[in-house]
């Protein structure tokens, strides 16, 4: 019988693990073990995003969008897997589950396709008095820090929207559900994002 699987975590583009804290199904059977996030290296993620952050921020939109795009795939890639993942952890049905992954992937990839509308939509231009022009673009504020539930529709509804205007995040799951966070964090580790 192979051991349980460790849920790891995506810190600075390395993914970590540690047996921290075990993780039970809705029947109460064993499906792995959290890494535990102390204050350590939840300064370090932020410090990660922030080192990442001019990087990401100069990245061309429609560079963004490729990125995340890619995200998307990679994620579809292992929907089977990911689905029957979500099912144990969840206690539902394996075709509900991959309804649910679906639905992820289609949001990412709506995310995707935001990064080159964001000046046009959110940009403006100023009239002023004289012969002067004024305008206003939208810009990355810095690193996103958010608390999220642990299903990956809350996920991607947390970290795609955050990617996709250009800033880096830390986000952060309940370790009791863990697996589609570590399920995104595989995927996210593999993507061609910057490290951060």
């Amino acid at each position: 019988m192979a051991a349980p699987p460790i849920f790891r975590m995506l810190v600075g583009g390395t993914l970590r693990g540690g047996r921290d804290h075990p993780v039970h199904a809705d029947d109460g059977a064993l499906l792995g073990y959290a890494t535990a996030a102390g204050p350590g290296v939840v300064a370090e993620a932020v410090a990660a995003a922030r080192t990442a952050l001019p990087g990401w921020s100069a990245t061309t939109a429609d560079e963004r969008g490729r990125m995340l795009h890619g995200v998307a795939e990679r994620l579809d890639e292992r929907r089977d897997r990911l689905a029957s993942d979500i099912a144990a952890a969840d206690g539902i049905a394996a075709g509900a589950a991959a309804e649910l992954v679906d639905a992820a992937v289609d949001r990412w990839i709506w995310y995707a396709g935001w990064t080159d509308k964001l000046a046009g939509l959110l940009g403006a231009v100023h009239p002023a008095t004289g012969p002067y022009v004024g305008w206003s673009a939208p810009r990355p504020v810095g690193v996103v820090g958010a608390v999220a539930p642990a299903s990956l529709s809350a996920l991607v509804e947390t970290l795609a929207p955050a990617l996709a205007a250009g800033c880096t995040a830390v986000v952060v799951v309940p370790h009791e559900r863990p697996v589609a966070a570590a399920a995104l964090a595989d995927v996210l580790a593999t993507a061609e994002l910057p490290a951060g």
